[in-house]
């Protein structure tokens, strides 16, 4: 019986010691895991404070107001800003080349197009002048 029990002592042994060393390797992945998603979450929070800080630059830079008090620098600048983009010169320009390639359709139709987007009063008669 003693050989029994000695058997069944080593074999206990030998099980908890594998135990405990499966149990040592999966804490070693924990904590190697653990480390990994301390510094994944180290990141993404910067990130988000990266992109906190431009939000709040964006909406306090819209929000922001002339310093001046002066009405006449303010309406200068509303006006320099309202300013619209005049692309007949350009017009004109794709007019020519089409009435050289006597291609009549495109430029009858660049034509209506500078009348129609135009607000200079001059390229308007002088469009209308092309047209006929």
């Amino acid at each position: 019986m003693s050989m029994n029990q000695h058997k069944y002592y080593i074999f206990t042994l030998g099980t908890l010691f594998t135990v405990q060393v499966v149990f040592a390797a999966l804490f070693m992945l924990t904590v190697d895991g653990s480390l990994l998603q301390k510094k994944h979450i180290q990141i993404l929070v910067s990130k988000n404070n990266e992109l906190s800080a431009q939000l709040v630059a964006v909406s306090v830079s819209s929000v922001r107001q002339v310093a001046s008090i002066n009405s006449d620098v303010h309406f200068g600048l509303a006006k320099k800003s309202a300013k619209e983009l005049d692309l007949t010169e350009y017009y004109f320009s794709q007019f020519e080349q089409f009435k050289n390639d006597k291609n009549r359709v495109a430029a009858l139709a660049m034509i209506e197009k500078i009348q129609a987007t135009s607000s200079n009063a001059d390229h308007v008669a002088k469009a209308e002048y092309e047209k006929i």
